[in-house]
């Protein structure tokens, strides 16, 4: 990987990749920027950052979607 993405800013693309890849339904696709976006965060230890609730609502919605209830909820 490059230093760029140890820039928090790449969790913010990887954060809107994942949203866009949920909006095309391309679920696989948007569970691997979003969780790429929130091992980013966690390593620079910015757990209050927006982004972070933004990932959490596209895991959330994409466990909904596929009848998960109990992952959606946690």
């Amino acid at each position: 990987e490059c230093s760029l993405c140890e820039d928090p800013e790449c969790a913010n693309v990887l954060n809107s990749l994942g949203r866009v890849s949920f909006a095309k339904d391309d679920n696989d696709e948007a569970i691997d920027h979003c969780s790429k976006s929130m091992k980013l965060f966690k390593s620079k230890m910015l757990f209050d950052h927006p982004a972070v609730a933004d990932n959490y609502e596209v895991f959330g919605n994409i466990y909904k979607k596929n009848g998960q209830n109990l992952l959606a909820f946690e």
